[in-house]
């Protein structure tokens, strides 16, 4: 079944990469909203990060910039 029977197996796999930063693969970004919401988040806590730590970073992409629903902050605070 094999071409070479051992203990280990084998895996060929071929992947594609996508760039999914903002503003890049702009039809695929129009295709699928939480992939496009997960591109600007992460384009702000880069932009953030240059500021200040990235804890601060994320909680003020988070809760200051309003990326989480308001369910979200209510329990989270």
């Amino acid at each position: 079944m094999y071409d070479n029977a051992s203990e280990e197996h084998d895996l060929e796999l071929i992947v594609h990469i996508i760039n999914i930063n903002l503003g890049m693969n702009p039809s695929l970004m129009e295709s699928c909203e939480k992939l496009r919401g997960y591109s600007i988040y992460v384009s702000k806590v880069r932009e953030f990060s240059a500021k200040m730590s990235n804890a601060e970073a994320v909680a003020d992409t988070l809760f200051r910039k309003k990326f989480l629903g308001y369910f979200h902050t209510r329990k989270v605070i």
